[in-house]
């Protein structure tokens, strides 16, 4: 055999030359066997030998899933892969005879050992050996607001075996846009979502209307830009407007791309515009959720009202706003990898917000930061503070100092004031910053009534699961602690976030919601 084999090797130097390593002639001075044996015995042994296929109907597959399922997809938008494992875990190899879709539906795509298609003849897996099989979904349109159940199986038949997994899908039609602007007064409504890609712009002079439920889904780097205006009019409890990413699926086994922050850019306000209105929506995971460039203020239009809403989760800065006039009541601001609230000059007013810094990830800032000057640039212009008041307020988070002073009171107005509000600083409380001596129109000693670094109680902080309920629990310190008198001033703040009744109670709790005692028991059930 030898023989037969160097007589190969030599024919082989000859029919080239120029692989001198190989010249049969230039090898005399080693051990041609036991060199031969090392480098070609293996390739003949495995050319000699034929897979041992079992066709006994009791060796069987194992499958990773019995059920892949792609919750709701957008009709026309292909999603990200999802992986199914099939293990040979049996001492004989498996020649799989098909792999086919069951339904003649057309949503969904296989790949199967590096191959696409719909049916897969004569697949093998080696014992002890497993494969890959990835499967992605795009749904056809249905025509329909509510969105079409579709269910498949991908089979697999050997050795008179059959065995399946379910594949199952929400396909959701959606109006898809981009690099829209709108140039007249729209009006959206909630039937069925708005897939957004690049820049929404709504025109200056323009406004747009957003109807209770309405849910825009913003794909990656996607934008809203207001130069006119928006009112965005939901109801939080039932039929809230949603501003989110248009990622559907899950990153991790249990976290989808929804709880992540950067799923796309956010909303800008330009200077042209005001008069904006955002009650009850959520604006979550995205890098800055409202940002508000600088503008003439004027004390009759402010340029963004906040109400019963949740701005939860981003990137960068949850709410930055340079020179304008915002009010804010009933409203979660939280978990923002920056600041929650990054105010350089201008009139602020804050009213039962919860402002937390609780998020998942590392941060890189406090809470709240105010400024009367522009921070992090070379120039630091002067823009005066007229006013920040946070009344019955929680600011609270993981940092030691969750209330930033970033002003300058020699170059100009920095005026600002925490009355009856739940705060986390050491550092002021220790400095004696803190003081009971606010008069009325007074900021010259701006902290008044509050509660120092104790525990506000949420009814839930899954960092492990990205969940997050700052609704509070019965071992709040922010518990009936508020000043009841506000909501006469402004009647707006009666009821809470959740829609409960302030005025119901002998006295009014701190922050956006009420405690209410069914919430946190159901909590402590799970």
């Amino acid at each position: 055999m030898w023989g037969v084999v160097a007589k190969d090797v030599a024919s082989f130097s000859r029919r080239f030359p120029t692989l001198r390593f190989y010249n049969f002639k230039c090898m005399r001075n080693f051990n041609i066997s036991f060199f031969l044996s090392l480098i070609l015995f293996p390739l003949f042994l495995g050319n000699c030998q034929d897979e041992d296929f079992t066709t006994d109907s009791s060796y069987k597959l194992t499958l990773s899933v019995d059920t892949l399922s792609f919750d709701t997809i957008f009709s026309e938008s292909l999603t990200a892969m999802q992986r199914i494992m099939v293990y040979n875990n049996n001492n004989k190899s498996i020649r799989i005879d098909k792999i086919y879709h069951e339904s003649s539906v057309k949503c969904f795509q296989i790949n199967v050992n590096g191959k696409s298609g719909s049916t897969f003849n004569g697949v093998e897996l080696a014992a002890k050996d497993s494969m890959f099989i990835f499967v992605q979904a795009k749904a056809e349109k249905s025509g329909k607001d509510d969105p079409l159940y579709v269910l498949d199986s991908l089979v697999f038949l050997y050795n008179g075996n059959r065995q399946d997994v379910k594949l199952v899908a929400y396909g959701q039609d959606a109006y898809r846009l981009k690099g829209i602007t709108i140039e007249r007064d729209t009006q959206w409504v909630g039937e069925k979502p708005y897939l957004i890609f690049d820049t929404l712009t709504i025109a200056e002079g323009a406004t747009l209307t957003l109807q209770p439920g309405t849910k825009l889904y913003f794909h990656n780097n996607a934008h809203l830009q207001i130069k006119g205006r928006i009112i965005a009019n939901g109801d939080f409890t039932k039929a809230p407007i949603i501003f989110r990413g248009d990622r559907l699926d899950y990153i991790y086994d249990n976290i989808l791309y929804d709880k992540i922050v950067g799923q796309w850019d956010g909303i800008s306000i330009t200077k042209e515009s005001s008069g904006n209105i955002f009650n009850g929506c959520i604006i979550r995971s995205c890098n800055t959720a409202l940002c508000i460039d600088s503008a003439e203020i004027d004390p009759e239009n402010r340029r963004v009202t906040i109400s019963n809403s949740w701005i939860h989760n981003t990137k960068s800065v949850a709410l930055k706003a340079t020179n304008a006039n915002i009010y804010a009541y009933n409203t979660i601001i939280s978990n923002a990898l920056n600041a929650n609230l990054l105010l350089q000059g201008g009139e602020y007013l804050f009213n039962h917000c919860s402002i937390i810094g609780y998020p998942r990830n590392s941060r890189y800032n406090s809470s709240v930061v105010l400024s009367n000057y522009e921070l992090y640039t070379a120039e630091e212009a002067l823009i005066p503070l007229q006013k920040a008041d946070f009344n019955n307020c929680i600011i609270m988070g993981t940092y030691k100092e969750e209330i930033k002073l970033s002003g300058d009171k020699e170059k100009g107005p920095f005026l600002y004031a925490f009355r009856n509000c739940l705060l986390k600083s050491a550092d002021l409380v220790k400095e004696g910053v803190a003081s009971d001596t606010l008069q009325e129109g007074d900021h010259s000693y701006p902290f008044v009534d509050n509660i120092w670094n104790e525990n506000p109680g949420f009814v839930l902080v899954d960092w492990d699961n990205y969940e997050f309920d700052f609704r509070l629990d019965s071992t709040s310190a922010a518990i009936g602690k508020a000043n009841s008198a506000l909501y006469k001033e402004f009647p707006e703040c009666r009821t809470d976030l959740y829609g409960v009744d302030r005025a119901s109670r002998d006295s009014s709790d701190i922050g956006a919601s009420l405690w209410v005692k069914e919430v946190a028991a159901a909590e402590d059930k799970k």
